[in-house]
């Protein structure tokens, strides 16, 4: 139906509803229908502002996060947070926060809210190669039910993150990959990394101690809660990375998480292991704080509330 007369349409001033002069009834009209479907809108939810409320509630759900009896490991399956060492702030996804070159990728960073919502709790899976090529010939295979340094893992977000209609059921795991002219980081112009649905080897990680002469003595020991650890994308070779570097979005003011490996200034850790006779490629560099992470688990937070009681 057309509510505006043909010199209207052509750009002639309108008139108030109540000076009853030229198409007054028409315009009085159309607010009502306006207002009728307001007021559908707002009875069915479908206002941004509610969709943004629903958004909202889903991501700040809170979960427990796992607390083992009698145990100060990681267990594989275990609810955890992963927080950086660089800043104050903990590993989160946002899922509506999809790339528009890939609908099912989602935006991740490290949200200064440490309180376990759904949003920023993750769990650990073991990796499994879908075929043997030399990629996965010398894995550390560990039948314990303890995450172990060394071995490969996914992570995943729970899925009460995507307790929403509009989001994929999907299981979502940490991905990244290498560097091109369509997939970087935002800010630093790092290596990308995302929440994928898919098991290939760009959502293995492998969970390693922070001091890289430690590393290959490690390898097959469980990861202890709350001891610095970093983690080592798989396919790249690049680390987690935490930069510091300040990005919006729906949240608020966030930290960008990007994989690249941060080493110390100058030439120390290499003239060290010329020292030492030992060539450059059979050991890691020496990571600073940006790749350093902490595994925050239910007896953590039991540990911190119990010492601030004390206090």
């Amino acid at each position: 139906m057309q509510y505006y007369t043909k010199q209207q349409l052509q750009g002639a001033a309108r008139y108030g509803p109540l000076t009853h002069v030229g198409n007054w009834n028409e315009e009085k009209m159309m607010q009502d229908v306006k207002m009728r479907e307001y007021i559908l809108r707002r009875e069915n939810g479908e206002l941004n502002m509610d969709k943004f409320s629903v958004r909202m509630r889903t991501a700040n759900t809170p979960v427990e996060l796992s607390t083992a009896k009698r145990s100060e490991f990681v267990l594989l399956g275990d609810v955890f947070q992963l927080r950086a060492c660089e800043v104050d702030g903990v590993l989160a996804v946002d899922m509506a926060a999809r790339d528009p070159r890939d609908l099912v990728s989602h935006s991740v960073t490290f949200a200064p809210n440490l309180d376990p919502c759904a949003r920023n709790a993750f769990t650990f899976e073991k990796y499994e190669p879908r075929s043997r090529s030399h990629t996965t010939t010398f894995l550390v295979k560990s039948t314990r039910e303890e995450l172990c340094y060394g071995e490969l893992v996914m992570i995943r977000v729970l899925p009460a993150a995507q307790a929403h209609p509009d989001y994929t059921s999907e299981p979502l795991y940490l991905h990244s990959s290498i560097i091109d002219t369509k997939y970087f980081s935002k800010k630093t112009k790092n290596q990308e990394v995302r929440m994928v649905p898919g098991t290939t080897y760009a959502a293995a990680w492998k969970v390693v101690p922070v001091n890289a002469a430690h590393r290959d003595l490690a390898e097959g020991e469980p990861v202890m809660a709350g001891a610095p650890v970093v983690l080592v994308h798989c396919n790249t070779n690049a680390d987690l990375c935490c930069p510091g570097v300040p990005q919006t979005n729906d949240f608020g003011s966030e930290y960008e998480a990007c994989a690249c490996t941060v080493t110390t200034m100058a030439k120390s850790w290499k003239l060290l292991k010329d020292q030492k006779g030992t060539h450059d490629s059979l050991h890691d560099a020496q990571t600073i704080s940006p790749n350093h992470f902490v595994l925050i688990t239910g007896n953590l937070l039991d540990d911190c509330e119990a010492e601030n009681c004390e206090a």
